[in-house]
């Protein structure tokens, strides 16, 4: 049967992805989770790749900054920053913790080959995998890891790819398969609160990312794992910070950025344009611009799901 759109029928050869992707490095599983958020810090990542103990794949889990903030609550609770010996725990302890749940960053990592299609991956994205190992039986070419983010980009730049099976230009509350009315209700955190406590409700509820809301229930912020970046050992006290406060720590320039939003009548096209435009993984939908309470949110895999016509997750 064929797919629903074109781009599922490429393969990763066609992306021409592999040059333009920094090289796969790897720790070992018994470096110490300090290390670990150094190594991702000296790469500007927000993940770090395992290496496995067979040899059989360069890579046996990823392993995401806010897996580790997650197995530090696990282990000592929102005041148990400082409990856990992260210079003696190693990452292993963390990529078990999250091994098998697709919550999770860490789990056997999703690999194929540069000669398959994407279908397969694209399917998986819009069930939840947010990056795939794409490597090269022939060993001609050095494997890579693509992202969500690739897929939502190359549509940005080539929308030919979906189009005309996909129609870019229908209003969301029409061509994304869930329906906007009908999510449950969006979970959301208090700007009072403290960054920590933000980032167990991640845990807890199991979402990517929160918007922050004001007393009148208006949207003023966004916390999601991209706002651990760079967060070192020490750093993590931060993370005791009211969250406004802290969010204001880690930008460049001071500020909050300012959420970015959409209605249900904004097209497919306009959220990749605000994706791609703003270096996001999701926008939060609003009935109008006018009032900014969070009815719902479209992510990335509900992008991707729409593109492959299966039930995000």
């Amino acid at each position: 049967m064929p797919s629903l759109c074109p781009l599922a029928n490429l393969t990763f050869d066609d992306l021409h992805l592999e040059t333009k992707k920094p090289p796969v490095t790897t720790v070992p599983p018994d470096a110490s989770i300090a290390r670990c958020l150094e190594f991702m810090k000296q790469r500007d990542s927000i993940i770090v790749p395992i290496k496995g103990r067979s040899g059989i794949s360069p890579i046996a889990a990823v392993v995401s900054v806010s897996d580790i903030v997650g197995y530090i609550l696990k282990t000592g609770g929102v005041d148990g920053l400082d409990k856990v010996d992260l210079e003696k725990e190693t990452i292993e302890n963390v990529e078990t913790l999250g091994l098998g749940d697709e919550e999770e960053e860490s789990y056997r990592i999703w690999e194929r080959d540069f000669r398959d299609t994407l279908e397969a991956t694209m399917v998986a994205f819009a069930r939840g995998i947010h990056r795939a190992l794409i490597t090269d039986a022939m060993g001609a070419k050095n494997p890579y890891l693509l992202t969500q983010s690739d897929i939502i980009r190359h549509v940005h730049a080539h929308p030919e790819s979906v189009t005309p099976s996909i129609d870019l230009d229908l209003p969301i509350k029409v061509s994304l398969l869930k329906p906007l009315t009908a999510q449950k209700h969006v979970v959301t955190m208090r700007d009072r609160d403290t960054a920590i406590q933000g980032f167990a409700i991640l845990r807890e509820k199991k979402v990517a990312a929160l918007p922050v809301v004001n007393d009148n229930g208006l949207i003023v912020a966004n916390l999601s794992a991209s706002d651990l970046r760079g967060i070192t050992r020490i750093g993590l006290t931060e993370l005791e910070k009211p969250v406004l406060e802290y969010l204001k720590s880690k930008s460049s320039t001071g500020q909050i950025k300012t959420p970015v939003v959409c209605t249900p009548d904004h097209t497919l096209r306009d959220i990749i344009g605000f994706l791609v435009g703003n270096h996001i993984h999701r926008v939060w939908v609003v009935e109008t611009l006018e009032d900014l309470r969070p009815i719902g949110v479209v992510s990335q895999s509900d992008i991707i799901a729409s593109f492959v016509g299966v039930q995000a997750q």
